[in-house]
């Protein structure tokens, strides 16, 4: 029969028995045993407990503890308890260590050694650590933890979480390392350390845990090198990752530093603001976990269209007249698409000048001006605009306004100065109410005392031809009443293009009209591109055009008069100038 005695209430149990007589006998069990640290026990934590056996008929027990090859004990005491802890042994030490009991009437005898060794100290594993630091990890990750003095090596073993698979389990001498192969990205692991050595272990430490960043998104549409987008209707999607709910969106305009748009969000498809017209677009996508993101996707390309073209707006009044000075307001044909306009006039003959005049105009096809100069002539022109495109300029319309009294006889056009005027031609002028008719002089000296043309006209133009070519032509206009010349405007200049080298490339020129049609048909035209202007003789443009190098062209103008016309041939530099009769 088996049972288990309790010394200090001096019961003995016997859990189970069979019906019967017995007889009950015992030893007294008058000598202690030492039951931990066992005989051999390594390594042994410390603070170190300790335990033995109990012994009857005691006044308690008496422990010592010796290092090992030496006769001395280093601790000695007394208890009435079968078990004690001391807590400053040293560490990676081998002690030996016996009991006995300890009575009135003197001690028992000591018990047998028990032979043991203390661990080595415990490191401190430091990172990876997502519970101190909340950051996610690359796939290969640093380990490390503190030293230990006296510790030849360290062992670290990395498990899945929560499986517990050991997937490393390495020893080393240094207190870092980087694992030697990827964890799985997204995934979450422990790890832990302990020192080693040959005779003693440290227990391990606390596992840390920690999170490998999330796995890459992949891109899917739009997908890279795509074109033809239309800016609102712009659509980015990526493949889903396990367990990731949120994705970080970045999205560039090429050529640009800043980041054009990004969001955050839940779902694994954004559509993306109007995106402007002809841009090239980079975007990529992350994943976004608890502790961090994952890199980048790779960057996909795409580019979207271009804005719809605007056609240029028509300069429609005021054209080749001379008006009031006061309240000239101007005019120009709509532009479908087109939310507004920008209308230049200038006095000058460029617009590159800090004279010229230049307003914007929302919607409107119309701008009215409340007072220009007296007696001046101007050019204007007008474009027009969207959100997003503008288009050319219009062609430039051209009129003068009233001189004041007193302010006749002023040379208006050819601008003053202005170089590569046709030899032949018209100029105009502002006139009097006082005066019958003009007189207009052409000379290549400012004293005009060697006229090269001397024209009569009772206009505000007056027609000039075959000028002296490359030559500056000092002109102005002498008012008549009665036959008599009564006064002198001031004088211009301008400078007549050199047609030596044209007249190889234009003089071959012929002109004919189809008087059933009004067609204009030139041949033998040169075979680059060129400009045909022709005017009347008062010098007002009727109609223009330019070829393709095509040595034929013609335009039909139904409404062309029998009268003198001037045609001007522009090729490159070249100018050449016609003076031609039509009739119909």
């Amino acid at each position: 029969v088996q049972g288990t005695f309790d010394a200090q209430s001096k019961v003995f149990t016997i859990p189970q028995i069979l019906e019967g007589e017995y007889c009950v006998g015992f030893l007294p069990c008058l000598n202690p045993t030492p039951r931990s640290p066992a005989n051999g026990d390594v390594p042994v934590v410390i603070p170190t407990p300790f335990a033995w056996s109990a012994a009857v008929e005691t006044d308690g027990y008496e422990v010592e503890i010796y290092r090992q090859g030496l006769n001395n004990p280093v601790k000695r005491f007394r208890t009435d308890r079968t078990d004690t802890t001391i807590s400053d042994l040293a560490l990676k030490t081998t002690y030996r260590w016996r009991v006995r009991a300890y009575r009135s009437n003197g001690p028992g005898p000591w018990s047998g050694e028990n032979l043991f060794t203390t661990m080595s100290a415990i490191p401190s594993a430091l990172l990876p650590d997502v519970d101190s630091i909340p950051l996610a990890t690359e796939q290969r990750p640093r380990f490390s933890w503190t030293r230990v003095v006296g510790a030849p090596q360290y062992q670290v073993v990395v498990s899945t979480y929560p499986a517990g698979a050991t997937i490393v389990d390495t020893s080393l001498a240094d207190t870092a390392f980087y694992i030697n192969r990827d964890l799985e990205l997204g995934k979450e692991y422990v790890w832990t350390v302990r020192s080693t050595g040959t005779n003693s272990l440290s227990p391990w430490t606390t596992p840390k845990r920690f999170v490998v960043k999330p796995n890459v998104p992949r891109p899917v549409i739009p997908v890279n090198g795509t074109t033809g987008l239309y800016p609102n209707d712009v659509f980015c999607s990526w493949e889903a990752v396990d367990t990731i709910r949120s994705y970080h969106l970045e999205v560039r305009l090429e050529g640009v530093q800043d980041v054009w748009f990004e969001d955050t969000v839940n779902a694994v498809t954004v559509q993306l603001p109007p995106v402007p017209f002809s841009s090239r677009v980079l975007w990529r996508v992350r994943t976004v976990g608890p502790y961090g993101a994952s890199e980048f996707s790779a960057t996909n390309v795409f580019e979207v269209v271009g804005p719809p073209a605007l056609s240029s707006p028509i300069a429609r009044t005021p054209r080749g007249v001379t008006i009031s000075r006061e309240n000239v307001e101007f005019v120009w044909s709509a532009v479908p698409g087109a939310t507004s306009y920008t209308l230049q006039y200038t006095p000058s003959p460029t617009f590159q000048t800090s004279a010229t005049v230049t307003v914007t105009i929302q919607r409107d096809t119309s701008y009215r001006a409340l007072l220009l100069e007296p007696g001046t002539q101007y050019r204007w022109r007008v474009s027009a605009h969207s959100a997003s495109i503008g288009s050319d300029w219009s062609t430039t319309a051209i009129f003068s306004t009233n001189p004041l009294p007193g302010q006749s006889l002023l040379p208006l056009a050819p601008a003053d100065s202005a170089t590569n005027i046709p030899r032949s031609g018209t100029v105009t002028y502002t006139i009097g109410e006082n005066f019958d008719d003009y007189r207009v002089r052409f000379s290549t000296t400012p004293e005009f005392d060697s006229l090269v043309a001397d024209v009569r006209s009772n206009t505000s133009s007056a027609l000039y031809l075959s000028l002296p070519a490359g030559r500056r032509i000092y002109w102005n206009v002498i008012g008549r009443v009665n036959g008599e010349e009564v006064d002198t405007g001031r004088t211009a200049t301008f400078t007549t293009t050199d047609v030596t080298s044209a007249d190889d490339v234009v003089e071959l020129a012929t002109i004919s009209v189809l008087t059933a049609d009004g067609t204009i048909r030139l041949t033998g035209l040169p075979q680059t591109p060129a400009t045909i202007m022709i005017y009347d003789i008062a010098g007002r443009l009727v109609t223009q055009w330019t070829t393709s190098g095509e040595p034929e062209s013609s335009r039909a103008v139904p409404a062309l008069a029998t009268t003198v016309y001037i045609i001007n041939i522009s090729a490159g530099p070249h100018v050449h100038s016609f003076v031609v009769p039509m009739r119909r």
